[in-house]
């Protein structure tokens, strides 16, 4: 365990959500360890979130900085590389963060030199006349297993994995399993953190190209850490977790209907096998191709439509970039 103090920077990103934003920086300037940096990433939208953020120059330091580009991917890409702290913890602008938040990070990271990424809890809330009224602890996945959901041999011994499909897989034995602290690239972009050498420049542009949702992009950040030869960790005992209380109701990228959202949804999953390739890790295109016909059995459309879409597109984009990704974890493996 190392003496030295870790710094940490809390990465916000956020549009159209100033009613949301001043709960999760009033829930910031209420840690018990108080972050050292606060930058948040803003699409402007004439909503007063730039009024929401000035109310609290004087309590935090804010480090502003308006989006360059389009997407989600740019905001997240361009924040990240601004931070300037030994961690970045990444926090939702509709979330709350618990008082030793920022702490339980900043301990655990200290604690676990080997590890270089961390997520907790998500408690799933309802805000009624201010008061925080819980709902549940939240599981965005399925516990899926199968022929075409093999985890890649990198995170063999991972509870929550990307398989050789391309497609996202959890074991079962995750539901019977007692343990704190589990291996899992399960990631969300409202509550995790990582070192900030092990994420700053990772080329997420070039592999979320054309991408509408950023779907698993968060996923993408933790499997980035397996490859350099980190761990990747989710706390699921709460005394040790950090948590953090999402409000329900809220639109986001991920959290839509209708024929296009499905259709880029599935654009992000297809699109994963190629990207996975593009690391240079051992994908199976059989069961790839086989993953991609089963999860297309629900709401077929737009599913398998994105599916086609992606075949040759996704082939494209890596021949296109693989040498790219590649010569980036070899540059830092040097």
């Amino acid at each position: 365990m190392s003496d030295k103090k870790l710094t940490a920077s809390v990465l916000i990103i956020t549009y159209k959500r100033a009613k949301y934003l001043r709960n999760a920086l009033d829930s910031l300037c209420k840690q018990t360890v108080k972050p050292d940096e606060v930058i948040i990433v803003l699409k402007p939208s004439n909503d007063g979130s730039e009024k929401v953020i000035m109310e609290f120059v004087d309590k935090l330091v804010v480090k502003l900085l308006i989006q360059k580009g389009v997407g989600a991917i740019d905001a997240y890409s361009q924040g990240i590389n601004y931070a300037s702290c030994d961690v970045i913890l990444f926090l939702d602008d509709d979330a709350i963060a618990e008082a030793d938040w920022v702490k339980k990070y900043v301990c655990i990271f200290n604690e676990n030199p080997r590890v270089g990424g961390i997520t907790g809890l998500t408690i799933d809330t309802e805000i009624i006349n201010n008061t925080i009224k819980i709902k549940g602890e939240q599981f965005y996945e399925d516990y899926a297993e199968g022929f075409h959901r093999q985890p890649l041999e990198i995170l063999n011994g991972y509870f929550e994995y990307f398989s050789t499909s391309g497609l996202f897989g959890a074991s079962r034995k995750l539901m019977e399993s007692n343990k704190e602290i589990i291996k899992s690239i399960s990631f969300g972009g409202l509550n995790m953190g990582f070192r900030r050498f092990l994420i700053k420049d990772f080329p997420l542009k070039i592999l979320y190209k054309g991408s509408k949702k950023a779907f698993w992009f968060e996923k993408h950040l933790a499997l980035n850490v397996v490859v350099k030869g980190y761990d990747a960790i989710k706390v699921r005992e709460r005394k040790k977790s950090p948590i953090v209380y999402h409000t329900l109701g809220v639109d986001s990228l991920t959290r839509s209907k209708g024929f296009w959202h499905e259709f880029w949804l599935n654009y992000d999953r297809a699109m994963n096998y190629w990207r996975i390739k593009m690391y240079g890790l051992k994908c199976s295109f059989i069961k790839y191709i086989i993953g991609q016909i089963i999860i297309s059995r629900k709401k077929f459309l737009p599913r398998f439509s994105a599916f086609l879409y992606t075949f040759f597109l996704g082939f494209y984009y890596y021949l296109k970039y693989r040498k790219l990704v590649r010569h980036y974890f070899v540059s830092i493996n040097n």
